[in-house]
């Protein structure tokens, strides 16, 4: 995304507060081209906040092969918690709901799932704008202890009972590893605004 791109995003965003966006903009003119350190927070929070990732977790989807459905799953793999911080905190709760969380994947093993679709040059490409954040459903983060560069699927998100990570963290089953800055957190939000928000072709998409 472009700086206007993401001016405009800024803009119309509902996640940040109206009084904050003008400064939101600047700050993000401060920041150098492409991402970095300053996406990460110092610290990890005592509690679980969205953007946070996890080192080892278990997500389950379906797969349609030759007609049939077939269970797929990515087991003790990064995930980011994806999910908003007080739907993510159990105490007091009238209703617990389940949480959204999204696989996250070495770039560099990403980049080895080149299919006979692309070219070489075309998969260069690809890859390009995957690191770029050009492509919309997925999620482009920069490496810092313990992950390297990495990818986030926003097309693989799964449901989870909110128990089950709670459970995992007090058993030292997984761990959150890293948290966002407070910009890296707007960077995340305006993202995944792009990605589920992204402006719709009138003349191809009407609704009655």
């Amino acid at each position: 995304m472009n700086s206007e791109e993401i001016d405009e995003l800024i803009s119309s965003s509902h996640f940040i507060d109206d009084h904050f966006k003008e400064q939101c903009k600047q700050y993000f003119k401060q920041i150098p081209r492409g991402l970095g350190n300053w996406f990460y927070s110092l610290s990890i929070p005592p509690a679980a906040y969205q953007g946070d990732i996890v080192d080892k977790f278990e997500l389950v989807y379906y797969e349609v092969v030759e007609n049939r459905l077939e269970v797929r799953s990515f087991k003790d793999v990064p995930c980011m918690l994806l999910s908003h911080t007080c739907d993510l905190d159990l105490e007091n709760k009238t209703r617990e709901k389940y949480v959204s969380v999204a696989p996250v994947l070495s770039f560099e093993e990403f980049a080895n799932f080149k299919t006979s679709e692309y070219s070489d040059k075309g998969w260069k490409d690809f890859l390009d704008s995957v690191k770029a954040n050009g492509i919309t459903d997925i999620l482009y983060i920069p490496g810092k202890s313990p992950l390297d560069d990495s990818v986030i699927l926003l097309d693989r998100i799964s449901s989870v009972d909110p128990k089950l990570l709670k459970i995992k963290i007090e058993n030292s089953d997984t761990k959150r590893v890293l948290s966002l800055s407070q910009i890296g957190f707007y960077f995340f939000l305006i993202k995944l605004t792009y990605h589920f928000a992204r402006y719709e072709d009138r003349e191809e998409i009407q609704r009655g």
